[in-house]
């Protein structure tokens, strides 16, 4: 069936309009649908707006057009993230990727000051084209972010960003084709050299590499305490971040992307991927508590 799907899908012509008029007559299943994509722009709605983005036959971008905003990927991360930007007035979103939180910041609030940064050169030219699509003015960096000033070397092997390692030398880095050199910097420096007064909400997603990334922060963490989505996939990880913020008076919520936020007292390995980490005025605001 799989096989017969791709078939049907690669011979077929104007494959955007016939899976837009699919969707109008009734969205398939995800089972079905995940083999349904193409190359090209679409609409995307955000409440009563909307942005427009470039399906590159990937993931993200196909459970985007057929699920939307949301119901599609991160979905309960994703309503908490559109609350928050509504009225934040600086945005920074670490691990960008191809840009849907960066998409969405922008179109939700379009007077807010919104920082993206993706250090793979790939991504962040979609990135690029999709803020340029939407004539979008973000301050986007092909940087990642991390506790050191420099370069570094990441995994690129499978397509994915796996792992950052500021350590590897240039021989290393020459004797495995699967790494790739990157700028890194501490957020701290990107703070004062764009003057960030401060910073209302964040998206990190760095495959492991937030507690360098929060370090680099140094004192701004603790001053500016932003609301933070943060991807918390490792026990050890978390047990680092909460001992880093612990007096920050965060509160902290577990997501698993198909309940309500769940309170919790530690920041432990994420049901899901990511932890909602907010005061209590925020979590107020967002009928969390």
């Amino acid at each position: 069936m799989k096989k017969l799907i791709h078939f049907l899908r690669d011979i077929t012509p104007f494959k955007k309009y016939l899976f837009l008029l699919i969707k109008h007559l009734g969205k398939p299943s995800p089972s079905i649908y995940q083999h349904l994509y193409f190359n090209g722009i679409f609409k995307v709605n955000v409440e009563d707006k909307y942005f427009y983005m470039r399906h590159n036959e990937t993931g993200i971008e196909n459970i985007t057009f057929w699920e939307g905003i949301e119901n599609g990927w991160e979905k309960v991360s994703m309503k908490l993230w559109i609350e928050l930007c509504k009225d934040a007035t600086c945005i920074v979103d670490v691990g960008a990727h191809i840009g849907l939180y960066t998409l969405v910041a922008k179109t939700i609030n379009e007077n807010a000051t919104v920082h993206s940064f993706e250090p793979i050169e790939r991504i962040y030219n979609k990135l690029t084209e999709n803020l340029e699509l939407n004539n979008f003015q973000v301050h986007h960096a092909r940087i990642a972010l991390s506790d050191k000033d420099g370069v570094a070397y990441i995994n690129d092997t499978d397509g994915e960003a796996l792992s950052l390692d500021c350590s590897l030398n240039y021989n290393e880095e020459s004797s495995n084709s699967g790494l790739i050199q990157i700028q890194t910097n501490k957020l701290s420096t990107i703070i004062e050299k764009q003057n960030m007064q401060r910073i209302d909400v964040m998206k990190i997603d760095v495959e492991g590499h937030e507690v360098q990334l929060l370090d680099g922060m140094g004192n701004y963490l603790k001053s500016y305490k932003p609301t933070m989505i943060i991807e918390i996939v490792d026990e050890n990880n978390g047990k680092q971040i909460f001992e880093m913020i612990k007096d920050c008076n965060y509160l902290f919520f577990n997501i698993d992307e198909i309940h309500p936020p769940r309170l919790v007292k530690e920041i432990t390995k994420s049901d899901k991927y990511n932890f909602l980490l907010c005061n209590e005025n925020v979590a107020k605001k967002l009928n969390l508590i």
